[in-house]
């Protein structure tokens, strides 16, 4: 069976471009990308559906452990205001001398 369909200049060139430099031929690689990707669409991303993370189902736990109440205990902080004086500021200039 042959099927005739109208497709892009610069898609066409990439693919002949592809097909030369891996030698395959363009006809046997169209018709495995147009089988893949009907597959796909039928039946869908299998790679998706593989790696598709499972659902998590909690199971009730019946051991249930009693932990004792933590005692904080009150204590006392004393503030104290201590003057510390302000660093000096250095000023360095420095001078550059042209040759």
């Amino acid at each position: 069976m042959e099927l005739t369909f109208n497709i892009l200049d610069n898609l066409y060139r990439s693919l002949k471009e592809f097909c030369e430099y891996n030698s395959l031929d363009i006809d046997e690689y169209v018709q495995n990308c147009v089988e893949k990707q009907l597959n796909i669409d039928k039946f869908g991303d299998l790679n998706e559906i593989l790696n598709a993370k499972p659902a998590v189902i909690e199971k009730p736990k019946d051991d249930v452990k009693e932990v004792p109440e933590k005692v904080v205990k009150e204590t006392t902080i004393k503030e104290e205001t201590i003057d510390v004086p302000e660093p000096k500021k250095k000023i360095i200039r420095r001078t550059l001398k042209a040759k």
